[in-house]
């Protein structure tokens, strides 16, 4: 945003003071690993079985598609009730999810039918789980370092994106599919280990009991699209999410149709990605100088339109390793500034709702990109749906730069009163 924010040295360590917080951090840490590397070993499973792009984004596309329709309930759900009680049951139901998988995968019991089965379970899951855990953050913090903390919780979230890959890219390689679904199980249940020992300030449950469950929900829904900051980055996040995150959920595509190469060349499409990731990242979160939000935003929006036309045309599969190097940093760099100027702008009564829709927005969005990607690339190869979508993400990232002066009248006016 235009508004600066001036942060002393290694500002992280206000939020990191907090022993809940630190508990939370590292089963966040777990969890979201765990989730991401369960996405990768389902497509690439669906890949051994299908060699389909299409049936690749489909799922995917059935492991997002529930945030779609259960989003906004799950947010109405975290504003009325504890936010903690809702993450630990879906951290318990993801954990027993994840042992399906690896029980399947090890008796070589996995079909296309029950991996959109398992995709879509863990999908439904998710959307109870993501607004509840963002908006516990505000539970675990003072109120002085809540800067810090959604600074950090969304490093996370978009940091094991990218570093799931790399694990079990290498984890498919070694023993294909059965040590991959093994390694996100374990990461499960430690993290739900870790929850069990996180406590909580009391909860303002603001909303409870004050409208009917559907007035909240339709509140929470007019509010965030009626709030022009909010909508400004939501339409900007929405445009990255459908255009360029697919490109994560097609990778084994990529990887054998652009650079032809097998598992091996998969991890390290994976890893780059992650390396990029991991240095915007620790950018990001210790960054000791005054920020712009808003400009990292849409800087980052270019990069990543500039990366994905140039993992199309690099052709060698070393210049694909540098270009997935900068996709990684420039989606993780637009993903956490996005989540960023959320967590600012939103009003606390209506958090839980508004990251509900973030969450949905962030989540169905490669959804929708993987199926259209996916089905256009069966027919006339990836490269040319890439580049259409790269350019329908220039064109918002251009928008959002013309309107970046009302993102810092969203941020003060969320400190206002405001009846809801």
């Amino acid at each position: 945003m235009d508004e600066q924010i001036d942060r002393p040295p290694w500002y992280a360590r206000g939020a990191l003071s907090s022993a809940p917080y630190r508990n939370f951090l590292v089963g966040n840490v777990l969890a979201q690993t765990a989730f991401w590397s369960q996405r990768v070993v389902t497509g690439w499973i669906a890949w051994e079985l299908t060699a389909s792009p299409f049936w690749l984004g489909l799922v995917a596309f059935s492991d997002l598609f529930p945030v779609i329709v259960m989003g906004p309930i799950a947010g109405a759900v975290a504003d009325r009730h504890h936010k903690l009680v809702q993450v630990r049951i879906c951290q318990t139901l993801s954990a027993v999810q994840a042992l399906i998988l690896f029980g399947l995968a090890v008796f070589g019991l996995l079909t296309l039918p029950v991996l959109l089965i398992l995709a879509m379970t863990l999908g439904i899951i998710q959307s109870f789980d993501q607004p509840a855990r963002l908006a516990l953050v505000g539970l675990l913090v003072e109120r002085q370092h809540m800067a810090s903390a959604v600074a950090i919780n969304a490093v996370v979230f978009n940091l094991a994106r990218f570093l799931a890959p790399l694990i079990t890219g290498l984890a498919i390689a070694i023993n294909s599919a059965p040590l991959a679904a093994a390694f996100a199980a374990f990461c499960f249940l430690a993290a739900m280990l870790l929850l069990s020992r996180v406590k909580t300030k009391p909860e303002q449950l603001a909303v409870a009991g004050r409208k009917s469950f559907v007035a909240d929900l339709v509140a929470g829904v007019r509010y965030t699209f009626t709030h022009e900051a909010l909508l400004i980055t939501l339409t900007l996040i929405t445009a990255i999410n459908v255009g360029a995150r697919p490109l994560l959920e097609l990778l084994p595509a990529l990887s054998a149709e652009l650079f032809e190469i097998g598992a091996s060349g998969f991890a390290g499409l994976g890893a780059a990605m992650g390396a990029g990731a991991a240095v915007a990242a620790l950018l990001l979160v210790f960054l000791n100088q005054r920020v712009n939000l808003a400009a990292i935003a849409v800087g980052c929006g270019l990069a990543v339109v500039a990366t994905a036309v140039w993992i199309c045309l690099a052709g060698h599969f070393w210049a694909g390793l540098a270009a997935f190097f900068f996709l990684g940093s420039g989606l993780t760099g637009s993903a956490v500034a996005a989540q960023s100027m959320v967590q600012l702008t939103a009003a606390d009564a209506m958090k839980g709702r508004v990251l509900s829709l973030y969450g949905m927005l962030f989540r169905a969005g490669p959804a929708v990109g993987a199926v259209a990607i996916g089905a256009a690339g069966e027919a006339v190869g990836l490269r040319l749906p890439i580049y259409v979508a790269a350019a329908l993400i220039g064109i918002v990232t251009i928008w959002t730069f013309a309107r970046r002066g009302k993102l810092t009248a969203g941020v003060i006016k969320a400190n206002e009163p405001e009846e809801i």
